[in-house]
């Protein structure tokens, strides 16, 4: 499955170059499995999933097939949860801050929002339901309703960045850290190329949230 918040720019925690490199084998990916929050996001999807069905009455149960969309093999996806008798999914969070998190509105961090854009493409869901723990204990949950133009473009940045590992050309970087991850420090006589992507993501986005 394709790490759709890092190829769309919107990842903290890697570049879409790091992602090239490890698809090419150029790098190899980082063992995070021992990082307290991966451990901790592990430990407390029950918590999540239970909170959540309690909340709303709505049956779950564990699906952990590799969903890949039918027409785009690049894309797939794997769930938290299903929502029994709906035509929906589960995401389970948990953080130690609200950031980016809508309190009393459907407000999606853009990270995770495209997370579940490309979970509903690749299982062809209606909606996704994110769900996050705050803090131990501020517990919410949003809805993503499918939304076409982020779709399409998503699928669109998805088929540029597959198009790169396959002819083993690496994406144009588009950040001062995407120029490092490619060409190491030694940046004196290269130039940054500055896009629209990450603003139009943004912009799809926040139609998204409606």
């Amino acid at each position: 499955a394709l790490p759709i918040s890092v190829i769309c720019g919107l990842s903290p925690w890697k570049n879409v170059v790091e992602l090239w490199q490890e698809k090419t084998g150029q790098l190899q990916a980082k063992d995070i499995s021992d990082n307290p929050a991966v451990r901790a996001g592990i430990y407390l999807e029950p918590v999540v999933a239970k909170w959540f069905s309690d909340d709303t009455k709505k049956r779950l149960e564990t699906d952990e097939r590799l969903k890949v969309h039918k027409t785009i093999p690049y894309i797939a996806a794997h769930i938290d949860r299903l929502i029994i008798g709906e035509n929906a999914a589960l995401e389970c969070k948990s953080t130690r801050f609200d950031h980016g998190w809508g309190d009393g509105e459907n407000i999606i961090p853009d990270y995770y929002l495209v997370q579940c854009a490309l979970e509903a493409m690749a299982w062809d869901f209606e909606r996704v339901y994110p769900a996050v723990l705050i803090g131990g204990n501020d517990f919410r949950h949003y809805v993503y309703e499918r939304n076409d133009p982020l779709e399409k473009l998503l699928a669109k940045r998805c088929e540029a960045f597959w198009h790169s590992v396959v002819t083993n050309e690496p994406p144009i970087p588009r950040t001062g850290d995407e120029v490092i991850s490619l060409f190491g420090n030694k940046t004196d006589d290269i130039s940054v190329f500055a896009t629209s992507e990450i603003q139009e993501i943004g912009r799809a986005s926040c139609r998204a949230r409606g």
